[in-house]
């Protein structure tokens, strides 16, 4: 059994973000832990995508079927999601 694969960057820093998807959701086909690869958020709780999961797509922007909801920081401000921000600004900064 593996553990699953680090959160996107970008998505640890935002208030949507939700983790990994629970038990509840997943497939009735899933075996083990690494069945648990998706991770979820409110724009999108069936799994974030490639495009934004891999880092590729500043999820500032809109994307296809985010119904609305994009990247928002974290109302509170700890030392590991203040991290996470600047590490989303420069990310922002690379993809403009």
């Amino acid at each position: 059994m593996g553990a699953p694969a680090p959160p996107p960057e970008q998505c640890e820093a935002c208030k949507h973000f939700r983790g990994l998807q629970m038990p509840e959701h997943l497939p009735a086909d899933a075996a083990d832990m690494e069945d648990l690869d998706d991770y979820v958020c409110d724009a999108f709780p069936d799994g974030i995508p490639e495009e934004i999961a891999g880092g590729t797509f500043d999820h500032r922007n809109a994307f296809p079927g985010d119904r609305g909801i994009r990247l928002e920081p974290m109302t509170w401000h700890g030392p590991y999601q203040i991290r996470k921000l600047i590490e989303c600004d420069s990310l922002g900064s690379e993809l403009e």
